[in-house]
């Protein structure tokens, strides 16, 4: 069986270079073939015309457009372009927990511009603080491994940072305290949980993210936890996801953030697992019940 593991022409990172390398090992352990294909080797794709055809594709990237493009061609995704367009931008995600009544911290999406450049009028922050009080939590729309996040304090502080970045895209959270410095992230595989662990920030960031420093630990997650992450992963129509997990009043779970591929190499070294090779299983196995399945 013979795969795509599509990635980003333009990312260059040695993190990335691991993953995709730990993949493609994964799939030769099993006797599969996964492909490293480009989104610009395949900007030219177009439906059933898809030159030589993958049996599946394992998509490790955020083009959505040619991720619908692949799909439409009627080729098997992992993951589907439904759940990595509501991953890959954070009011959607906050939306569509918000419709399926899953726990997550009560989000404001800053209002659209057509212009470039800064807001004519920022008024409408007075409402935002008003609503969620302060601290609150300002992300970029669009973001990774915890950048592109603040804890604010102030009225003015908000203004600062939205005035600092003119052309992006904002939501603002209300702040878990309760959740300061510590989460939990959950991988998620098809229907059921493979992994988890608990988080904690270095001393004084309230972000909890291995890549700013943090640490992780195993975790035996209680069934509270276990159940919304699941139920998160569903709603967002995910094979595979990591889920961060905040603790609410009375350490009840809510939901921070929802990854549609996540890095793994973290979470391999903290327990002692192979994501990599879980995921290769699952996919075979999926895509042959898949193929069965049309006949």
């Amino acid at each position: 069986m013979t795969g795509w593991l599509v990635v980003n022409a333009f990312l260059h990172s040695i993190k990335f270079e691991e993953i995709y390398a730990r993949l493609i090992r994964a799939f030769s352990l099993r006797g599969g073939v996964l492909l490293r294909k480009s989104n610009a080797e395949l900007v030219s794709a177009l439906g059933a015309s898809v030159l030589n055809r993958p049996d599946f594709v394992l998509f490790w990237d955020k083009d959505i457009p040619l991720a619908y493009r692949l799909e439409n061609a009627g080729i098997p995704l992992f993951n589907r372009p439904k759940g990595i367009e509501l991953c890959d931008d954070k009011a959607l995600t906050a939306l569509a927990l918000e419709r399926a009544g899953i726990p997550h911290p009560k989000t404001i999406v800053a209002p659209l511009k057509f212009n470039s450049g800064p807001y004519g009028d920022d008024t409408f922050l007075d409402s935002v603080v008003e609503q969620l009080g302060v601290p609150l939590v300002m992300k970029e729309r669009v973001g990774s491994f915890g950048a592109q996040v603040y804890l604010l304090h102030s009225l003015e502080e908000v203004r600062t940072v939205l005035r600092a970045h003119p052309n992006a895209a904002w939501i603002f959270q209300e702040f878990i305290k309760t959740s300061f410095g510590r989460d939990v992230r959950v991988q998620t595989l098809g229907d059921r949980i493979v992994a988890a662990t608990a988080r904690f920030g270095a001393p004084g960031n309230f972000r909890s993210n291995v890549t700013a420093g943090g640490r992780m630990e195993p975790l035996n997650l209680s069934p509270a936890f276990q159940r919304i992450a699941l139920d998160a992963a569903r709603v967002l129509a995910l094979d595979f996801a990591g889920i961060d997990l905040m603790y609410g009043e009375g350490e009840t779970p809510i939901v921070c953030e929802v990854n549609s591929n996540a890095h793994f190499v973290n979470l391999d070294n903290a327990l002692g697992i192979s994501f990599e090779e879980m995921l290769a299983d699952y996919i075979l196995k999926e895509t042959r019940y898949r193929d069965s399945d049309k006949v």
